[in-house]
């Protein structure tokens, strides 16, 4: 498989730059696990450009009207000429034809989307990483298409990932407010915050603005005004800002999952259209302030939000920050790369005509030199084990096949209990080193959590078969010390369904 992503993603002045800023998570997922990224871009700023130059990503840009035909063409071109394995597309002009000149160029797309906003579509992924997503936003989608909902996804980048193990401390009073509007904010509403916090004592607040702000020297100038305010441009520490903090006051966007990660209880201000249904979810779940949307009577609101969680009690906090903490884990670029890397494959329930294939790849001396008993199979003995596996209700076996529907591999659970199964694959020899063995083992764990109550699944590997560890490993599943080892030295990996 090609080691490029290729990006489709627009930031600057007009646009904000939380698009941008998303998609560079899933950049550095794809970058840390060997891969290239590149980003195709029509509209930039320079700060945004030099951030994805620091990160070691490329930037090819595009001289079209965002989302136009011209767009998808030239997408699809520069996608083709440098083999890109997947094209991920943010931004709400990418609609249904330009999904659909995508597709029928012959390339696989992700698309990330907030609220629907496409009246028909056809990428291969959809994701939605925000509280309020459901499937009936994409009611109009081809059958192959598969949904990636909810703040499972959320896309965070490397830098906030360093504080996964982090616990917040919740001070018995908020001092501490951390402002921040997004990197464009046309309509100032980072002044109208600066003027609801000189109605509050005792505080100390940093402003953070992007410098492609229109409205920076007028910010500068009310900042100043407060001694107990800082204003901040384009800051590069934004996980240590958070942590700083006690209470924030943000902008609608994908900063909220970011904030959530942090635990940090925040002011949720949506001004913007595709911000307002995920404003009203985090507020209507209690785990944050949510004003409601409009210019209108916007700054009392404001004063009032921001004065109620300022004064809300220190028990109120802490389950706050409890419950965000807890909707966004920090494993969404994990959880969506896997799915990209993933060679497609079907899966169909082991038959009985099976059964010779099985037993050839069984005793594949390979397959027999990383097996705990290394002994090649007799015919008999595998058509007895073959028979008191096969259809039962306790075995989850299926054969895999490919796109041409060539069998390629097998995977087969046994169910310890209702809750609990073992897992073992193998891939057929002629298919080997095309990473078809975490193929395998994503589709099986899909089928499995779809189907069946199991919510954990274990795995036990012989030592030395990095082949097999490789692929635990880009599954997602978790390496643990082993409980009950056969001779042979041995690795254990588990998976929960609450990674999946």
């Amino acid at each position: 498989m090609s080691d490029l992503l290729l990006l489709r993603a627009d930031g600057g002045a007009r646009l904000g730059f939380g698009h941008v800023m998303r998609s560079l998570a899933l950049a550095e997922a794809w970058q840390r696990s060997g891969g290239h990224a590149l980003f195709a871009m029509a509209e930039s700023a320079p700060s945004l450009e030099s951030r994805l130059c620091a990160h070691g990503i490329e930037i090819a840009r595009l001289d079209v009207e965002p989302g136009s035909s011209e767009d998808a063409k030239q997408t699809s071109a520069l996608a083709l000429d440098r083999r890109a394995a997947w094209v991920a597309a943010d931004g709400y002009g990418f609609g249904a034809e330009w999904q659909s000149a995508v597709k029928d160029a012959g390339l696989r797309l992700l698309l990330w989307d907030d609220y629907g906003h496409a009246k028909s579509y056809s990428a291969d992924l959809i994701l939605n990483q925000n509280l309020h997503a459901t499937a009936e936003i994409y009611a109009r989608r081809e059958p192959y298409t598969r949904l990636l909902l909810g703040a499972r996804y959320a896309q965070l980048r490397g830098e906030f990932l360093v504080w996964r193990d982090w616990r917040r401390e919740i001070p018995p009073v908020a001092t501490r407010v951390l402002v921040t509007m997004g990197g464009a904010d046309a309509e100032n509403v980072t002044g109208e915050v600066v003027q609801a916090l000189a109605s509050l004592h005792n505080v100390e607040a940093v402003v953070v603005a992007g410098a492609s702000n229109p409205h920076i020297n007028q910010l500068h100038a009310d900042v100043a005004a407060q001694s107990n305010l800082r204003l901040v441009v384009d800051a590069p520490d934004m996980p240590e800002r958070m942590a700083w903090a006690d209470i924030a006051v943000s902008a609608g966007g994908s900063t909220c999952l970011e904030l959530a990660f942090m635990g940090l209880p925040t002011v949720v201000v949506p001004f913007a259209a595709n911000q307002e249904l995920a404003a009203e979810a985090l507020g209507g779940s209690g785990l944050a302030i949510a004003i409601k949307p409009g210019t209108e009577g916007r700054k009392v609101r404001l004063a009032s939000a921001i004065h109620a969680l300022y004064s809300a009690s220190e028990e109120r906090r802490v389950t706050m920050s409890a419950g965000l903490r807890h909707l966004v884990d920090g494993r969404g670029a994990e959880r969506v790369l896997r799915l990209l890397q993933a060679v497609k494959v079907s899966l169909r329930r082991v038959a009985q005509e099976d059964c010779t294939l099985l037993w050839q790849w069984a005793n594949d001396p390979a397959t027999r030199s990383w097996s705990f008993c290394s002994d090649p199979i007799p015919w008999n003995d595998h058509v007895r084990w073959f028979q008191s596996k096969c259809g039962k209700t306790e075995n989850l076996w299926y054969l895999a096949c490919d796109a041409a529907s060539r069998p390629v591999g097998q995977v087969r659970i046994d169910l310890e209990s209702e809750h609990t199964g073992t897992i073992n694959f193998s891939v057929a020899p002629e298919h080997r080193g095309n990473g078809l063995g975490t193929s395998l083992l994503c589709a099986a764990l899909e089928q499995l959590f779809t189907a069946t109550a199991v919510n954990l699944v274990r795995a036990l590997v012989k030592a030395g078969n990095t082949a097999s560890v490789r692929s635990f490993e880009r599954a997602g599943f978790k390496q643990i010390p082993v409980e009950l080892a056969p001779s042979d030295p041995a690795l254990q990996f588990i998976f929960s369904a609450g990674e999946f």
